[in-house]
């Protein structure tokens, strides 16, 4: 176990409600102390409580909200230009603690830690992934090494320079890119052991989320895809899920 690290969630709230108590116990066992941050973009919240509330007891350091800004709001720039607004709260919170790592997702990612496994703190120019995976590199039309977007644990440092990579245009495409950008900036890519990560679609509002059954969010999560846009809306409405949060290029998460 770490002593202490900052969780730092961006992106629209989709199915976290669904998820929040299962991944905020996960996120308990890595570190005695968690600082978490969330950034969102600036539209109106309609969930069965609001995402602070989610919190409670816990120490959430700041929740900010942001204008949408139309080149920013893709795939790419948002998972880099969301992160970047909440570096001055991180940096002030750094003046008086020092982060063993900073974790940076969205919240609709359940997580789960393997306490079996050692828990160990990110190295130094190291950034760490759950998942990497082959993709179609939009350049060269050939295969390339992409990194899951949606969780990465680093040093601070490492995060705060990751932040900054909407200054590097996506000509490979979204988690190509990411990698090329890391590697550019002499940071190692790695993948990690002791967590694992979903998505968690809200076909998943009936499933009772535990160590047990966190695969089926996988599960669910490739069912999403062959849904129609119909069965999806239908969803979404059974979990309490704003439609417009999955307002996205990508058709495996749009609706």
């Amino acid at each position: 176990m770490m002593n202490h690290i900052a969780v730092i969630l961006r992106g629209h709230h989709r199915t976290w409600n669904l998820i929040c108590d299962y991944t905020l116990s996960s996120y308990d066992k890595l570190a005695k102390q968690v600082d978490y941050y969330v950034v969102s973009w600036d539209i109106p919240y309609t969930g069965t409580k609001h995402i602070t509330d989610t919190f409670e007891g816990r120490n959430l350091i700041k929740y900010y909200r942001i204008p949408i800004i139309e080149n920013y709001y893709n795939s790419y720039y948002s998972s880099c230009w969301l992160p970047y607004n909440i570096l001055p709260w991180k940096r002030l919170r750094e003046k008086t603690v020092n982060y063993d790592a900073v974790i940076d997702s969205r919240p609709d990612i359940a997580v789960k830690v393997y306490q079996d496994r050692p828990i160990i703190k990110p190295e130094e120019n190291c950034l760490y992934a759950t998942k990497v995976e082959l993709h179609e590199n939009i350049s060269t039309h050939k295969k390339d090494i992409a990194l899951s977007d949606w969780f990465f644990i680093s040093t601070s440092n490492v995060y705060n320079i990751m932040a900054q990579r909407f200054i590097f245009p996506d000509f490979a495409g979204t988690q190509i890119t990411q990698r090329l950008y890391a590697e550019k900036e002499g940071i190692n890519v790695c993948t990690i052991d002791y967590i694992d990560t979903f998505i968690a679609r809200p076909n998943i509002f009936n499933l009772e989320l535990n160590d047990n059954t966190f695969r089926d969010i996988g599960v669910k999560s490739r069912e999403w895809v062959n849904l129609d846009r119909e069965q999806r809306r239908q969803y979404a409405k059974a979990a309490n899920v704003r439609e417009e949060d999955y307002n996205t290029l990508s058709l495996h998460a749009a609706i």
